[in-house]
């Protein structure tokens, strides 16, 4: 199932070095001028020198290292004295509980008797919704009170009071921003879909949060109940359906609707990538989550629009980069990084337009497969385009990256979106002669080195298994 919660918290300070797959590489960074104020890109392949260096004095270098593998070791002397960073080894890939993935709970169809009655408005149907813990459904009554040319429209009997005006809303949201702005960039849902029918469902339901007591779940899509002949399990409504919490209006538009373009995004790509592939590939979670968090910036919404809650949760990554891997989404702080994943897709859209992410879609592979494919026809690799977007993240918005690939279009890392202010991304700052950190699968490391009495930085970058080392630096 496919979630998008409200609530998000904080984390500490870090900087930046990339891991990526598979590596015994060691390069030096040695001494060579560079320019005050400038970036410089430098890369090795396998088994070749990665260099860069100063011998300006008084100046801060940022160093961006990344590493094509995902366990990788970085050593790094300074005047001599030697700093250690190792990455965790590469592991099995974790399990995905049942809730959090396109996945089909074995058990009988649904028998279904008689035909479907032809959908009136005010009559009733029967949903199963789930609460928000993957083993807890109930089966809810709900009455169709919109028909669009796009959705049926359904309001539990149970849900709270909700006025036509703010049905109207939703219904005008959905028909003029999230739809036809989604098509243009992620297409429509199958034509007819799994239950024969043309529209998708949207159904407001208090079981959506739990009637309360989740306190955060706004809505979700889960892919059971798109899929066919029974495939789904007993529970399946077997109908492309949204589910959305009856609190949506205690909460502003940009959280609300902003929540329903986010999650009919991830219908939109089970409908992609799964039914065109008879339902044999499923998106992986990092990607599906960060398409979804640019959807809603698509339809107009997202941090752009000046949603808090998604600065919040931004604000985490860049107070401590260190602790997150772009990949390894459940074993991201608080399981999840919507923040991160956004920045890397928001990037890919920004470097490449939007037919970038359409290539998404069209890719037979899924994760970073699926963006290589991607990158594949721009002349790019993911381990490039990955070590990029680390540059971008800190150096966006500075003197130092107009006029170059390392930037947001109209986003500021620092700048204020609803009230709440982000930091930028912080670094860590290198001034002892002995450090050690871990790096996370496809995670970065951002390290500032303040100059000193030394002439010259001097580096060594070793990773354990073959992989390509890319870097940059930064001089201040």
């Amino acid at each position: 199932m496919n979630a998008y919660r409200t609530w998000l918290s904080t984390i500490a300070a870090a900087t930046m070095l990339t891991a990526c797959p598979r590596a015994n590489v060691t390069g030096t960074i040695q001494a060579r001028p560079a320019s005050a104020g400038s970036i410089q890109a430098i890369s090795a392949e396998a088994g070749q020198p990665l260099a860069f260096s100063t011998t300006q004095q008084g100046k801060t270098l940022t160093l961006v290292a990344s590493a094509g593998g995902l366990a990788t070791h970085l050593t790094a002397g300074l005047g001599g004295k030697p700093y250690a960073l190792a990455a965790a080894p590469e592991g099995p890939a974790p399990a995905m509980p049942y809730h959090t993935r396109f996945a089909a709970r074995p058990g009988p169809a649904r028998k279904r008797l008689l035909a479907e009655p032809a959908r009136v408005l005010g009559a009733a149907e029967t949903f199963w919704v789930n609460t928000g813990d993957a083993s807890n459904d109930v089966l809810q009554t709900a009455v169709l009170e919109r028909i669009t040319d796009h959705a049926f429209f359904y309001k539990d009997k149970q849900a709270k009071a909700i006025s036509d005006a703010q049905f109207d809303a939703l219904v005008a949201e959905f028909e003029t921003k999230i739809y036809p702005r989604e098509a243009a960039v992620f297409g429509t849902p199958p034509h007819p879909g799994v239950d024969n029918e043309e529209r998708v469902f949207i159904v407001v339901s208090p079981a959506v949060d739990n009637f309360g007591k989740e306190k955060g779940l706004m809505g979700y899509f889960w892919s059971r109940d798109a899929l066919p002949n029974g495939k789904g399990g007993e529970h399946s409504n077997r109908k492309e359906v949204l589910f959305m919490s009856d609190k949506l209006f205690d909460y502003p538009a940009l959280t609300s609707f902003g929540t329903m373009a986010h999650e009919y995004q991830h219908l939109l790509n089970f409908s992609a990538k799964s039914v065109r592939s008879n339902f044999t590939v499923a998106e992986e979670t990092w990607l599906d989550e960060g398409l979804a968090m640019y959807a809603m910036e698509v339809a107009g919404y997202g941090l752009p629009a000046g949603d808090p809650l998604i600065a919040k949760d931004l604000n985490e990554f860049l107070r401590n980069p260190l602790a997150y891997s772009l990949t390894d989404w459940e074993n991201n702080p608080h399981h999840f990084s919507y923040g991160q994943n956004y920045l890397f897709v928001r990037y890919l859209a920004d470097r490449y337009g939007a037919d970038a992410i359409k290539d998404l879609y069209a890719s037979d592979r899924t994760g970073v497969g699926a963006v290589e494919d991607s990158l594949k026809k721009r002349n790019d690799t993911f381990a490039q385009f990955f070590a990029d977007w680390a540059v971008t993240n800190v150096v966006t918005g500075l003197p130092v990256a107009v006029g170059t690939k390392y930037r947001y279009q109209g986003l500021d890392l620092a700048g204020d979106f609803g009230g709440f202010r982000l930091p930028g991304l912080q670094t860590t700052r290198v001034i002892d002669g002995n450090a050690s950190m871990v790096l996370r699968p496809w995670g970065c490391a951002y390290l500032t080195y303040v100059a000193g009495a030394e002439q010259a930085w001097s580096l060594a970058l070793s990773s354990t298994e073959p992989a390509k080392l890319v870097g940059a630096a930064v001089l201040n």
